[in-house]
């Protein structure tokens, strides 16, 4: 398995909880829902950061990213071998978005149409470019493959109604790369 980003959709009440006790993962069980971008989200990242203001590419590179985190814990004894959710935790602070900021992304998203996106997505780009996972990207056709245009829209699509659902209930969304 590569490398992925997962995130987490959480309610203001659950938030402050996890921040009082970073440690305690459990309440991850009952999150408003979360979504694994395995191995698209550097793709992702690139192609909503082509073509935009520079306030627009901060916004696109902070949606796996995010600017703010909790303070530093000493997680190297915990036991994540209960974590109800798959992660690797490597980071002494958890990166998360407010609701002011999920509202900001979930804005940005909603100006790229899908088709805008489509025009965006160029294989040859992202390689040349070695974007994660590098040399990967085609424009092969078939449900069955990977790094292509139907995949890499589908995950787009995924992402875009994640913070539009977020912005929509007011929710944080706590971020873990790994």
């Amino acid at each position: 398995m590569g490398q992925c980003a997962t995130l987490h959709r959480t309610t203001s009440v659950f938030f402050r909880e996890f921040t009082a006790n970073p440690g305690n993962f459990s309440g991850l069980a009952k999150d408003k829902g979360h979504k694994t971008f395995d191995q698209s989200f550097e793709g992702l990242r690139f192609i909503l950061s082509k073509n935009q203001d520079p306030e627009n590419i901060n916004l696109a590179t902070q949606i796996f990213y995010p600017e703010t985190c909790t303070e530093e814990e000493d997680l190297s004894d915990f036991d994540f071998t209960n974590v109800p959710v798959d992660f690797d935790y490597e980071s002494k602070s958890i990166y998360y978005h407010d609701p002011a900021k999920v509202t900001a992304i979930a804005q940005l998203l909603e100006t790229i149409s899908i088709e805008h996106f489509r025009g965006l997505f160029d294989p040859d780009e992202l390689n040349k470019n070695e974007i994660y996972p590098a040399g990967v990207w085609n424009k092969k056709t078939g449900e069955d493959q990977a790094f292509n245009e139907s995949y890499i829209l589908q995950e787009f699509e995924y992402l875009k109604e994640f913070f539009i659902s977020a912005r929509n209930e007011g929710d944080y969304i706590l971020s873990f790369v790994g």
